[in-house]
């Protein structure tokens, strides 16, 4: 017993030395006087001190790393967000500045709407305008935009009004080619493209030629730009060729459009260049 109580005597002096020297150590090193026992003690110390320090070090900079790495993402975050905000704003005004010039090419120059809803069916191609017949829009106005003919107006209330769309089903407007001057009636299919109508067959029709409104309907002003011949086919029918064109104005992308009467005229001839180039035919 006597023995045992000996041996924890001993290692209870040789805790306390330790922590002495522990709790000791600092304050020599402040002031640079440590006893020789103490500097042998220290050593342990040092090792552990220069351990954690290091790693205090470490996980300072992965902290600091991920604060950055945070930052600079909120920052590209904020930038990219920016950035499209900035190239909508551009957008947009692209397109008022051509709907700008477009109403100063109309004596009169018609009433500009924007777009507020489309048509819900997949069969019936319509657009929802922001003016009605308060605003002056009465049925069977023409719309159109800068890259040429949309629609007309088929539904007229009070502030709002349905446009229906080149591509509609029940749409029709007569028409005649630019360049052969042939005439004929263009009728919507439901899809991209429309269907020229009552063309002989002995009339000589180019895949390419530009079609225009020729105004004989008594609805649609003369000279309005439609669209593109891309299908041509003469073989198989009996009385009229079968002719497919693409609408310059691509009704998935129309925004705004400026609506005319029938005694609306072109101070001059709405463009039919590179602006108007038809998409490429799609499959059926």
């Amino acid at each position: 017993m006597s023995l045992m109580f000996r041996s924890r005597k001993r290692l209870l002096i040789v805790v306390v030395l330790v922590l002495a020297a522990i709790v000791l150590m600092p304050i020599y090193r402040q002031h640079d006087d440590m006893p020789g026992v103490l500097k042998h003690l220290s050593y342990p110390y040092d090792a552990l001190n220069r351990l954690m320090f290091s790693i205090s070090a470490d996980v300072s900079e992965v902290m600091n790393a991920t604060d950055e790495n945070k930052r600079l993402k909120a920052e590209l975050r904020n930038s990219v967000a920016e950035q499209q905000r900035y190239g909508e704003i551009l957008s947009e005004n692209r397109r008022l500045h051509e709907l700008l010039d477009l109403r100063n090419q109309i004596r009169g120059n018609g009433i500009a709407v924007r777009v507020i809803a489309r048509g819900y069916d997949k069969f019936i191609n319509t657009l929802v305008i922001d003016k009605g017949k308060n605003e002056g829009i009465i049925k069977d106005m023409s719309a159109i935009t800068p890259k040429g003919l949309a629609g007309k107006v088929s539904t007229v209330r009070n502030h709002y009004a349905d446009i229906m769309l080149l591509t509609d089903l029940n749409f029709s407007v007569a028409v005649r080619l630019q360049e052969g001057r042939q005439e004929g009636v263009l009728v919507g299919t439901g899809r991209r493209y429309c269907i020229l109508k009552y063309v002989p067959t002995e009339e000589k029709i180019k895949e390419g030629e530009i079609v225009v409104t020729s105004g004989l309907d008594g609805i649609f002003p003369q000279g309005v730009p439609v669209g593109r011949v891309v299908k041509v086919r003469t073989e198989g029918v009996e009385f009229f060729q079968y002719i497919e064109v693409v609408p310059f104005q691509a009704s998935s992308k129309i925004e705004e459009v400026v609506v005319i009467g029938r005694s609306d005229e072109f101070k001059r001839p709405l463009a039919t260049d590179g602006r108007a180039e038809a998409p490429a035919l799609v499959e059926k």
